[in-house]
């Protein structure tokens, strides 16, 4: 072979060669690419979640730089994963239970989650003039439970992603409110309020001719709203109410297996109502009304403190025996024991806005009842 075929022979390998070399450097190239991008997606979703709000109720604890992820959910009490961040945070904040956000700090729409009988009419009157004139909007004047909350959000902002069996919550994209009362005392108030009711007067009910006393010892009464457990507040926040459209609170309608699920345990449900107090931006406590009013100045950012008016029912009703409050208290033991831990939720947020050195310290579950 000639010389000079040889000189074009290898020429032509040195080019094959080169084209090899090029297009594997292609290749590697566009797989870097590739995963750099994909990693950028998930990073640019995860952001996405997280400034849609769900990191709230979730248990994401959130703060100027987020390290690793733990799965946990309410003790273990129930299989649905809350994803928990742990963060840099100050020295005075856990992860966990970041100190609660003021109403002022947001643009956000307005929940009231109304329980009946705990001065909910009152909170509607004074919140309705407050509210417009911050240009906030305000969704009351009705009851409803926490599902409500989720799908009315959700349907408001435009968000067609499914809700994870009722347990993808509204976080940051709401301020949920909500005003609790002793469980005794608004089962009383319940009883005499529900013999002012037209339906109760056109059936002639039994308990219209009833003291108290003698209701709760009626061996055969069908009606029992006054001493239904989750009334006073743990089934709003848990968000279980009964979804047929007839209910007198509203809910999202779904008929889901964690609501069932929470119905039959007690347990889990006071966990996730506790844990949806604590993420309430502001609630109140009708037997501490005054600091109640005092933490809803400081939250809107007042320069008065509202007072609250006098709105539904005169008051005086006959109060029930002694013996009769013990036997009121065997029937709520869930909301019994969500007043308690409100109680001391409450305290904690009165020491970090009122206290002297904006501390937060979560306060710690009461002891649960054996249900």
């Amino acid at each position: 072979m000639s010389q000079a075929k040889m000189r074009v022979r290898r020429l032509k390998y040195r080019r094959i060669n080169f084209v090899i070399v090029q297009m594997s450097i292609f290749a590697l190239t566009f797989a870097m690419i590739t995963g750099f991008l994909s990693n950028m997606r998930d990073i640019l979703f995860e952001l996405d979640d997280l400034s849609r709000g769900e990191r709230h109720d979730l248990g994401v604890a959130y703060g100027p730089s987020c390290q690793t992820r733990q799965h946990s959910w309410a003790n273990n009490q129930m299989s649905a994963a809350r994803k928990t961040i742990k963060c840099d945070m100050p020295s005075n904040v856990t992860p966990d239970h970041p100190p609660p956000r003021k109403m002022s700090d947001t643009s956000n729409p307005v929940y009231f989650l109304h329980v009946g009988k705990a001065g909910g009419t009152s909170i509607d009157s004074l919140l309705l003039q407050i509210l417009e004139c911050k240009s906030k909007m305000y969704i009351g004047e009705r009851h409803y439970d926490w599902s409500y909350i989720q799908q009315h959000q959700l349907t408001n902002m435009g968000k067609q992603r499914q809700l994870r069996d009722g347990n993808n919550d509204i976080g940051g994209l709401a301020d949920v409110i909500t005003f609790l009362r002793h469980p005794v005392s608004r089962a009383v108030s319940q009883f005499h309020f529900s013999k002012t009711l037209p339906w109760a007067k056109k059936q002639n009910a039994t308990f219209l001719h009833q003291t108290f006393d003698e209701y709760i010892d009626e061996p055969n009464k069908t009606w029992t709203q006054p001493i239904a457990d989750g009334e006073s507040g743990a089934d709003f926040l848990a968000g279980i109410f009964p979804t047929d459209k007839g209910n007198w609170v509203a809910s999202d309608g779904k008929e889901t297996d964690l609501k069932i699920y929470l119905r039959k345990n007690k347990t889990a449900a006071c966990l996730l109502a506790a844990r949806r107090l604590e993420d309430t931006t502001w609630f109140g406590i009708m037997e501490d009304t005054e600091r109640s009013m005092k933490l809803l100045q400081v939250t809107l950012g007042l320069d008065f403190t509202p007072v609250l008016p006098r709105t539904n029912g005169k008051g005086g009703n006959p109060q029930p025996s002694t013996e009769t409050m013990k036997k009121i208290k065997k029937y709520v033991p869930k909301d019994l024991w969500l007043y308690e831990y409100a109680k001391r939720l409450f305290q904690a947020r009165w020491n970090y806005f009122m206290g002297s050195n904006c501390t937060y310290v979560s306060p710690e579950l009461p002891p649960l009842p054996n249900f």
